[in-house]
């Protein structure tokens, strides 16, 4: 025979809970949909869309390379990680293209080599061809044909 169970608790303290626990849940959905919202695109003071800036980076060691960036007012910042033999698109967002030059550096995985482009005019929509040589004795930087 089946038996009962009987709930002493008023309703409405379960009606409350209930309703604080749907409460919380719909703010978090919308907390979640703004923000994405507003993640979406990268604004200039002046109200319009800047472009990335990429950097085609080809990597002819036989080392895993991370590649960063610095320049002025801009900390160094790992920007990706190209493996041995591949070429790889680096987008660099507009947010850090501010001061307008930077210089990236590639620290291999297996050396203590960090060869460094030397500073050099970065700005939004900029394409630039970065090559890693098998001596990894410096990073030879072309604009890109596009």
């Amino acid at each position: 025979m089946a038996s009962r169970v009987r709930c002493d608790a008023p309703s409405s303290t379960v009606d409350v809970s209930m309703k604080a626990k749907l409460y919380r849940r719909w703010i978090a959905i919308v907390g979640v949909l703004g923000i994405s919202a507003c993640a979406g695109r990268v604004q200039s003071a002046s109200g319009d869309y800047q472009e990335p800036a990429r950097l085609h980076f080809t990597n002819e060691t036989l080392d895993q390379a991370d590649v960063y960036a610095f320049g002025p007012g801009l900390a160094r910042t790992r920007i990706g990680t190209v493996m041995a033999g591949r070429t790889e698109t680096i987008v660099i967002p507009s947010a850090m293209l501010h001061q307008g030059e930077m210089s990236v550096f590639a620290r291999l995985v297996a050396s203590s080599a960090t060869p460094e482009t030397g500073p050099f005019a970065l700005h939004s929509g900029d394409a630039f061809n970065i090559r890693l040589p098998m001596d990894a004795r410096a990073l030879v930087l072309l604009p890109a044909k596009e």
